[in-house]
């Protein structure tokens, strides 16, 4: 089974490799890793690595590949020119060329498109799209490329081993006692563990069928205050107590747009619903109070 990675050397694609090449599932799977990037370290040798741009890339040589594309920019500084280049003419030119191989393709996309707004319920599938920044709204057109004749996966933020910034930054801040909560906490902020993600894309490399659009997200989504107890109670034993409105800590990184966008992620009160994603054999692993406390135990390690 011939699969295609694109993004192979960014966080996800490298934990994607390591779980495929470990051949738990009794598959001979020949996968070819996509990347600008030299192979990373710590890849399996057997894995072909293909240094080159996804608007390169020519999969005339493949016998109807399974193409996982996971090649993206995420950002919130970069101009929009640049975002649309990669993740909407890039995934064009990868689906092209998917389809040209008589292959399927797995898209990875992500929750952004449907936007932060306050939902007061469980957000599925056919839920409007209405991404509020360039990278969700990217994500969207490319979504539009490939609907139909892909299956398409919506993750909401990532988290665990190789998914530590932004996550480590709260942690360090939590440390000095300098962390707050954001408003009064009781929003709710989903997370899937990388692992989680991971299973998602392996299942539908394995599963053949209607072409359809998965949340993946977690069973029950805990409220920010209840994820900052987690991590503060396992770092210094106490619950953080303190407020700050989240405009004023918008505030405060005016010329930073990456720590907004992580005030915006935390602030934001959202739940997904995954109900067809578990119709097809799904099943969340890492339970939440697992995750962080293996991130907690990696981050002190460091």
């Amino acid at each position: 089974m011939d699969i295609i990675i694109t993004g192979a050397g960014g966080r996800l694609g490298r934990r994607l490799i390591s779980e495929l090449s470990s051949n738990k599932d009794k598959i001979k799977y020949n996968i070819y890793g996509i990347d600008r990037t030299n192979m990373p370290p710590g890849i399996d040798g057997n894995v072909k690595w293909i240094k080159t741009d996804i608007h390169n890339v020519d999969f005339s040589v493949y016998h109807n590949p399974i193409v996982v594309h996971l090649a993206a920019l995420i950002s919130y500084k970069v101009k929009y020119k640049e975002l649309f280049n990669i993740n909407v003419m890039g995934t064009k030119k990868v689906f092209e060329e998917t389809m040209n191989a008589h292959g399927r393709m797995i898209f990875m996309s992500s929750t952004s498109v449907y936007g932060k707004r306050r939902f007061t319920a469980p957000i599925d599938e056919t839920h409007e799209r209405k991404p509020d920044d360039n990278y969700g709204l990217t994500k969207m057109y490319a979504e539009d490329i490939v609907m139909g004749n892909s299956i398409i996966l919506r993750p909401c933020p990532i988290y665990g081993p190789g998914f530590e910034k932004g996550y480590f930054n709260v942690f360090d801040m939590v440390e000095k006692g300098r962390m707050k909560i954001l408003d009064n906490g009781d929003n709710h902020v989903p997370v899937i563990h990388v692992d989680d993600v991971v299973s998602a894309i392996k299942l539908f490399i394995k599963k053949t069928g209607k072409y359809n659009i998965y949340n993946v997200t977690p069973e029950k989504t805990l409220t920010q205050k209840q994820l900052l107890d987690i991590v503060s109670e396992n770092i210094t034993g106490n619950r953080i107590k303190k407020c700050i409105p989240s405009w004023l800590a918008k505030l405060f990184y005016t010329f930073n747009p990456e720590m907004k966008e992580y005030i915006n992620m935390l602030s934001s009160d959202r739940t997904f619903s995954n109900a067809r994603l578990q119709s097809e054999g799904w099943k969340e692993k890492v339970k939440i109070d697992d995750g962080i406390k293996e991130m907690i135990k990696e981050w002190k390690r460091r």
